[in-house]
């Protein structure tokens, strides 16, 4: 099997400027060809798939002008491309009839978005300057795991063990901070390490009354220093910001055809850091949710949500002002089947 791939976007930020913070006109394009092959086998309880993917990366035409407008001319950056090579190889090998363990090993790449290279952004006291030297983030991981499934079809089981190792990541470093201020700059760190594991289990998936948990530990931390003049050796060890070591999801769903369904959805998560310093902690939380809906013949269906029905608002950002999610929320909604297409 074979394929290829092309996008082209283009984006244009046009900015305001005020008294105390002057504003620029940028204007970029970003351009993705890429293609990819795999190839399947199987002998006997084992199967394996190889796969690869080429793409070239191209950066193109970015165009800043300063506002006002100067009597100079527009400042062009200069084009960029790369060329990636993406492999992949996984094995598996069932056991028995309900039991199957698997293994996998692969590169991959993400090119900075153009928002990263050429946008200033500020939320709250926080700025945070774009960086137009940035290269592409590439990750080399490998993983292995096992699932198990009952023959009756009650208990599906899977865990699987993962190692990431993420090179040049981009990040938000601390440049500077006063009492009202922060100022970040995206930088090519050096090195991330993520590892960890996660569980899956199923309970009676196939029947009226079913139940989902899921379980992911992940270590996540900085490794190497990039020598950046604007980064800072400390790093090396803080958590990745946003990412928790501990988060768990469970759903319990209940439905029959006369009434109708009902969804109780449960995630938690533990603390995390909002920034690459490790000063600013978001609280670990928890959150509940409950889905219903039922249908009135063929054509008409009507559904409730109920978000947060604890109502405790988790933490998203610290900048360094408390920003909070969103509290109790109540939905509903009545859609209408014409010619099978709902209408709402």
């Amino acid at each position: 099997m074979f394929g290829i791939d092309a996008r082209d976007i283009r984006a244009t930020d046009n900015e305001t400027s005020f008294a105390s913070s002057p504003g620029v006109d940028t204007s970029a394009r970003q351009r993705f060809l890429g293609g990819f092959g795999e190839a399947l086998a199987q002998h006997g309880l084992w199967s394996a798939a190889l796969s690869l993917r080429l793409d070239s990366v191209w950066n193109l035409d970015t165009r800043v002008i300063a506002q006002p407008p100067p009597a100079a001319a527009p400042t062009v950056q200069p084009n960029r491309s790369e060329f990636i090579a993406s492999p992949r190889l996984g094995i598996a090998r069932q056991i028995a009839s309900a039991a199957t363990i698997h293994a996998s090993v692969f590169r991959a790449f993400r090119s900075p978005t153009m928002n990263e290279l050429y946008r200033t952004g500020q939320v709250g006291q926080e700025t945070t300057q774009a960086n137009a030297q940035l290269q592409s983030e590439r990750a080399t991981g490998w993983e292995i795991g096992a699932t198990y499934a009952s023959p009756a079809n009650l208990i599906a089981l899977s865990g699987t063990y993962f190692w990431i190792e993420i090179n040049r990541p981009v990040s938000a470093v601390l440049i500077s901070s006063t009492a009202t201020s922060i100022l970040d700059k995206r930088e090519n760190l050096g090195q991330i390490v993520s590892q960890g594991t996660e569980l899956h289990l199923d309970l009676a998936p196939t029947r009226p009354i079913s139940a989902t948990l899921g379980y992911q530990y992940a270590h996540a931390v900085v490794t190497q220093f990039s020598g950046q003049p604007s980064a800072q050796p400390s790093l090396i060890g803080n958590w990745i910001p946003e990412v928790p070591r501990q988060s768990f999801t469970a759903q319990l769903r209940a439905e029959r055809r006369s009434l109708g369904s009902l969804t109780l959805a449960a995630r938690a998560s533990g603390r995390a850091w909002d920034d690459s310093a490790n000063t600013y902690l978001l609280s670990s939380f928890f959150q509940l949710d409950l889905f219903a809906r039922h249908d009135f013949g063929p054509r008409w269906t009507a559904s409730v949500i109920l978000n947060n029905l604890l109502n405790q608002r988790p933490d998203v950002a610290r900048t360094p002002i408390l920003t909070l999610g969103s509290p109790f929320l109540a939905q509903a909604g009545l859609a209408f089947r014409w010619n099978g297409t709902a209408a709402h």
